[in-house]
């Protein structure tokens, strides 16, 4: 895509373009700020640093284009666009890896791989504020699917919670933690959607933030509240399964069902490796729309992908036998167990 058709997608009004190069410890990043409408080029520059200096290169690269844009910053968005979430250079990357394997639904198997990660983070930099609100979110969302038979993570999510409040304060990352307590653990969602907003105030632009307030909105059944909000999160964020298919259930919950079922069948299209996406397409099909063919060629697509634990329905058996004897589903099943022998 070009730069105009860019802004046109994502309804922005410039890009950042550049490149990072990296020889030892030293890093060049080549920066130019574009305007989307006319692709004209309004400032570029160069950023030599040492490697160990990446987070003053963030700042400063922030801090020019929001200058090249005259945006009035706050004293607050100054103060953090300034400071670095972490020294620990590790730290910072074991939390993007979590990061992004957050951005796909793997159940208890995606929770589980971001752990580690995360616990490790947190290990490396103890006042890793970012990486301890990630983890809070991880321990609470193995309780909330179920996936703590013995209580353990319910008491570290708490624990945890509890320390963030004491050391950080009334900092906007402790409402994130607690808003992400509340949803996970009690189950709360109206406490959960006050703290969300406390932490919206000050990350307006944060798409996963705008998913979670969605979400909030969704349980307490008011999709009316939450179409404008995770609309908003696409716009900030398109290439994002979970905030994309949030979308579906918004019309599902405003009984939009062909439209959200459309939506469901464009989101495979456009993420055709989220099995997440196939699964609820599988699901939604069936049961809004008795559609069995679609549950049966979505689910058979999961299930080929990944080990019956993740996506475990066995529902789809039962529905394989309307097509084929159960010889052939007995066949069927042993052969994806020995394909799927060596997976992790």
């Amino acid at each position: 895509m070009d730069v105009r058709e860019i802004g046109d997608y994502l309804r922005i009004s410039h890009v950042l373009e550049g490149s990072v190069r990296r020889a030892g410890d030293e890093v060049r990043v080549t920066v130019q700020l574009i305007d989307a409408a006319t692709d004209v080029h309004l400032w570029a520059e160069n950023f030599d640093r040492k490697l160990d200096d990446i987070f003053a290169i963030q700042s400063e690269i922030a801090q020019s284009i929001a200058a090249q844009l005259e945006a009035e910053l706050s004293p607050e968005q100054a103060q953090r666009m300034a400071e670095a979430p972490t020294l620990n250079r590790s730290a910072y990357d074991l939390l993007q890896q979590a990061r992004e394997l957050g951005r796909v639904w793997l159940k208890a198997e995606g929770f589980k791989q971001q752990l580690p990660l995360l616990e490790e983070a947190v290990a490396l930099d103890p006042d890793f504020l970012d990486a301890q609100v990630d983890l809070v979110a991880v321990y609470g969302r193995l309780v909330w699917i179920g996936a703590d038979p013995e209580g353990i993570y319910r008491i570290k999510a708490k624990q945890l919670a509890d320390h963030i409040v004491a050391k950080w304060g009334d900092r906007p990352e402790v409402d994130r933690a607690l808003a992400e307590y509340f949803y996970t653990v009690d189950r709360d969602y109206e406490r959960a959607l006050d703290h969300y907003l406390a932490a919206l105030t000050h990350f307006p632009g944060d798409s996963e933030l705008l998913l979670s307030v969605s979400s909030c909105y969704k349980r307490l059944d008011r999709s009316d509240l939450g179409m404008p909000i995770i609309e908003r999160a696409i716009s900030l964020d398109p290439q994002h399964p979970l905030i994309v298919q949030e979308l579906a259930l918004h019309l599902f919950g405003q009984g939009k069902i062909e439209e959200g079922l459309a939506h469901s069948r464009n989101l495979v299209k456009q993420f055709p490796d989220d099995l997440a996406g196939w699964a609820n397409l599988a699901e939604y099909s069936l049961s809004l729309a008795g559609d069995i063919d679609t549950y049966n060629e979505s689910m058979a697509f999961v299930q080929d992908s990944v080990p019956d634990t993740v996506f475990l329905n066995p529902l789809y058996y039962r529905m394989q036998l309307s097509t084929i004897d159960l010889d052939q589903l007995l066949a069927q099943r042993d052969k994806r167990r020995d394909a799927k022998s060596s997976w992790n």
